[in-house]
């Protein structure tokens, strides 16, 4: 597995998978629906409001280990984005970025996906290496099989 780090416009990158963390609401009401802003509203805008839509169908709140993968409909490089809850800001760890990272290989790996991108939200308060660290040994640990006495 081979990681990069760069830093540039993400929706104009190719990939096969691009991976949004989301932050949810602080309200916990089963009704408040996960609103689009910062990265994930680019996203929305970029595809003409089909993430809004999409977090409407498939009743997405953003929270903690919820998960919302869509086609991009080829408006975009990236083939598949997964929108992944994180949980609110104020329980935000670096364990969570292990486990947010771990669920977005493994749903790499369920639609083959060979180029993971991971967009690192400028709200979130951690440095960068910290950050990406996070990223790579949770993506490292999901990734991980044990094959030496298969048969």
């Amino acid at each position: 597995m081979k990681f990069e780090i760069y830093s540039g416009d993400w929706l104009t990158q190719p990939c096969d998978l691009l991976v949004v963390g989301v932050i949810a609401e602080k309200k916990k009401e089963a009704d408040v629906l996960f609103v689009p802003r910062g990265d994930a509203k680019e996203f929305n805008d970029a595809l003409g409001g089909l993430l809004a839509e999409a977090i409407r169908d498939e009743n997405f709140h953003g929270q903690k280990g919820e998960t919302l993968m869509m086609q991009t409909q080829r408006i975009l490089p990236a083939k598949r984005a997964l929108f992944i809850g994180m949980g609110t800001r104020d329980a935000l760890s670096l364990e969570q970025i292990r486990e947010v990272a771990g669920t977005a290989i493994l749903h790499a790996q369920r639609v083959n996906a060979k180029i993971v991108q991971f967009v690192v939200d400028a709200e979130i308060s951690f440095v960068a290496k910290e950050y990406a660290r996070a990223v790579t040994e949770g993506a490292l640990l999901a990734a991980y099989r044990f094959v030496k006495y298969q048969s």
